[in-house]
C-alpha cells in the first residue's frame, strides 16, 4: 500500500470535520439572521404602535387608554432591549462557528495538499524506477 493511500481515511475524517463545521457556520448563520428580522420586525411594530398612538392621543384618549399604550409600549421596548441582546449572542455564535469552520478547512486543505505531495513524489519515483528498468534493458541490448 502507498504512502499516500494510508492517509486516505485521515483525509476523510478532516473533509467530514470540515463539512460538519460547514454546517454549523450555515445553521449560525441562519439563526443570526432570524434574530436580525425578529428585531426589525420588533422596531417596526413599536414604531407602528406609537404612531397610532400618537395619533389617538391627537383625538383625545382616556387615562386608561393612554396608561395601557405606555405599558404595552414599554413592553416592546423590554422586547427590543433583550432582542438586540439575542442578536449580540447569534453574532458572537456566528463569529465563532466562522472561526472554527476556518480551522478545520485549514487543516484539510493541508491534508489534501500533503496527500497531493505525496502522490507526486510516489509518481516521480516509480517513472525513475521505470525509466532505471529502461535503460538498463537498453544497455543490455547494447551490450550483447
Amino acid at each position: 500500500m502507498a504512502p499516500s493511500d494510508r492517509f486516505k481515511p485521515i483525509q476523510q475524517i478532516a473533509d467530514t470535520k470540515e463539512r460538519k463545521a460547514a454546517v454549523a457556520l450555515g445553521e449560525a448563520i441562519k439563526k443570526r439572521d432570524a434574530a436580525e428580522k425578529q428585531l426589525q420586525d420588533l422596531k417596526d411594530y413599536h414604531a407602528d404602535y406609537l404612531q397610532r398612538f400618537l395619533e389617538s392621543s391627537k383625538r383625545g384618549i382616556s387615562g386608561t387608554r393612554l396608561h395601557e399604550y405606555q405599558i404595552f409600549l414599554d413592553k416592546l421596548e423590554l422586547a427590543i432591549k433583550e432582542q438586540e441582546q439575542a442578536v449580540v449572542i447569534a453574532k458572537q455564535a456566528c463569529t465563532n462557528s466562522k472561526q472554527a469552520w476556518a480551522g478545520t478547512y485549514t487543516k484539510k486543505q493541508a491534508m489534501h495538499n500533503a496527500v497531493d505531495r505525496m502522490k507526486a513524489s510516489e509518481e516521480h519515483d516509480k517513472l525513475q524506477g521505470e525509466q532505471k528498468e529502461t535503460d538498463e534493458l537498453g544497455g543490455r541490448r547494447r551490450g550483447r
